[in-house]
């Protein structure tokens, strides 16, 4: 197994091996497509992982302990 990829990998660089349209495209579009997934499955671990819904605008119910110390 090993003598025969290591021959196609000769052929391969001197140019000897040709691919069919069809098949340079599906190696394409397989290449871009586990670009996405592989980018995808280390997206989190860019920014940490968090767990919570995100959706803090600002808004308060109630009295927060600032706001009591400013009215005393």
């Amino acid at each position: 197994m090993g003598i025969i990829l290591r021959e196609r990998c000769k052929k391969l660089f001197v140019g000897e091996v040709t691919f069919k349209k069809r098949d340079l495209w599906l190696m394409i579009v397989d290449c871009v497509l586990l670009g996405i997934v592989i980018g995808l499955m280390n997206a989190p671990l860019t920014h940490g992982i968090t767990i919570h819904c995100g959706n803090n605008n600002g808004n308060v119910y109630g009295e927060t302990a600032n706001e009591e110390e400013k009215k005393a």
